[in-house]
């Protein structure tokens, strides 16, 4: 039954329907064929595609976590892998993994590196980077993840192919607690690095260089963001040198937390920084989790920034969930939408360069890929009218990449062939055997009930206080949050991320909620009073 791709709504209005599969936490692009790439998932594990996305095939089902945080590729060994299992995106639902899985054949066989003294064991990866000349000389961002242990974090290298690693931060005096969000390396001049620690909670959190290839590192110049000041950071260097930072605002900014703070760029060694002034791609408030920069490894005045698209503006082409400039910073487009309507899903965590120029994404529901990323211009309509005309192309690689993550499913009592799933940023899905999963309701997906004795009556959840109810399978759903105290509704602090409930077995038209109170309802989800006060 799936985890299968979910067939959605059609995205933005437009003609093609969304065709979605799980978060998609890393890519890395074969660096000769174009058509070939690797994608790692917060849940379902890796996947290879050799026909530029057609079609994958899992190469991690048996290896001990299905977690992932990072993929790297050796540039000089097309075929030597380096996988960081526990992700490094510091949601709920960012589970850690069992260390670094390594390949030399292109994924067909791994052997696990669990670290020194099992240091990667239940922790996260945010980045792995290999030097663009040696395969044997890799560096590791590693961090904390959800059901993970404390410390051991830090920028980790080794010079052996994994058989030994050194912590360069902390022999550096930076501690091995926090969160340490990127690692990048000059292609220029592989011996110097950049690193990314922090969201802001520490005033030692801010970016680092190395010049001498992580025995020293410093903060750079004070004329970036650093500290308190500072939320997580993405790391990119593009051909010529020049190092450009995406950093959101620090979680502990009581004003806008984790929405971008600015799109920075530098000249080698991280000396001097502009603010770009890029549109605010992280408008929602979700740097801590969705934050992405690239650069074209083509023409290096094509820029990127991807994060999440804000849902408080109707207006297609000022969502601004992706930007982008063709002219080094001097003007930015939204890049969000495209021909047709089409446009990737939003949470956007991963963007890597195939062999060809353009541009992977990897967010919430998948795989896309932005055809011109290297040659296209701004905008040529306006984006509200935004047709066959348009000249931005996504793609939607999604094949058939298996990896929705499912919150809950509910049975149908009476038809084997008939379910329901509610699954991470995928909505609410009906599985029939005849047509698979598809989406009757946005949003996070939480845990979903079918009447026992009238399958018609289907309940679905999303985040916070969100229950909703069908009578009719599902075609059409209405709150049945009707009775709960106002002040649990106004804020999520009242509830679990996806809202408990329950219905008695013996009485399915009385159900169970709860808050931080517990409620009843006698009529299917309708007039709630409180059990206890």
């Amino acid at each position: 039954m799936g985890p299968a791709t979910i067939q959605g709504e059609f995205a933005y209005g437009g003609a093609q329907p969304s065709h979605d599969s799980g978060r998609v936490s890393a890519i890395a692009a074969d660096p000769v064929d174009p058509n070939t790439f690797y994608v790692g998932s917060a849940g379902g594990g890796v996947w290879k595609t050799t026909d530029g996305g057609l079609t994958y095939i899992p190469l991690t089902d048996d290896q001990p976590c299905s977690a992932i945080g990072a993929v790297a590729i050796a540039p000089s060994n097309r075929f030597t892998l380096y996988v960081g299992t526990g992700e490094g995106n510091n949601s709920g639902d960012s589970r850690s993994g069992v260390g670094i899985l390594k390949s030399t054949n292109g994924g067909i066989t791994w052997s696990v590196i669990p670290g020194p003294s099992n240091a990667f064991v239940r922790k996260g990866f945010s980045k792995i980077v290999v030097s663009p000349t040696n395969p044997n000389v890799v560096y590791a961002a590693v961090t904390d993840a959800v059901s993970g242990v404390s410390g051991n974090n830090g920028i980790w290298k080794t010079t052996d192919g994994g058989v030994t690693w050194t912590n360069t931060t902390v022999t550096n005096g930076l501690s091995p607690f926090g969160y340490y969000e990127d690692v990048a390396i000059d292609p220029t001049n592989p011996s110097r690095l950049y690193a990314a620690k922090g969201l802001g909670f520490s005033t030692k959190d801010g970016v680092y260089t190395s010049p001498d290839a992580g025995k020293t590192w410093t903060l750079v110049a004070a004329s970036l963001p650093s500290g308190t000041s500072s939320g997580r950071s993405a790391i990119v260097v593009d051909k010529t040198g020049k190092v450009y930072v995406s950093m959101s605002v620090s979680l502990g900014d009581p004003a806008a937390p984790g929405v971008l703070l600015g799109l920075y760029v530098s000249a080698a060694g991280g000396v001097a920084w502009t603010n770009l002034n890029a549109p605010n791609y992280i408008a929602a408030g979700q740097g801590w989790y969705d934050n992405a920069v690239a650069v074209s490894p083509i023409n290096p005045k094509f820029i990127y920034g991807a994060g999440m698209e804000d849902y408080n503006v109707e207006t297609i082409g000022q969502n601004n969930a992706v930007v982008g400039t063709t002219n080094g910073g001097l003007t930015w487009s939204d890049m969000t939408v495209g021909q047709y309507l089409a446009g990737p899903h939003t949470d956007h965590h991963a963007l890597a360069w195939d062999a060809s120029g353009r541009l992977l994404d990897g967010n919430d529901g998948g795989v896309w890929r932005l055809e011109n990323a290297s040659t296209n211009t701004a905008p040529t309509v306006p984006r509200a009218n935004v047709g066959s005309s348009s000249n931005i192309q996504w793609s939607n690689l999604n094949g058939n990449l298996s990896t929705v993550q499912f919150t809950g499913v509910g049975l149908d009592p009476f038809n084997s062939k008939i379910a329901f799933g509610g699954a991470q940023d995928n909505g609410t899905s009906k599985f029939t055997a005849a047509q698979g999963w598809n989406s009757v309701q946005g949003g996070d997906g939480g845990f979903t009930r079918v009447n026992q004795f009238n399958p018609s009556i289907v309940y679905a959840t999303y985040t916070g206080i969100s229950l909703q109810v069908s009578f009719d399978g599902g075609a059409n759903f209405q709150s049945a949050v009707g009775g709960i105290n106002p002040k649990d509704l106004s804020t999520r602090d009242t509830s679990n991320f996806y809202m408990p409930y329950i219905l008695d077995p013996a009485d399915q038209a009385h159900v169970l909620v709860g808050t931080d109170h517990l409620y009843e309802s006698f009529s299917y989800g309708f007039g709630y009073s409180p059990i206890a006060s």
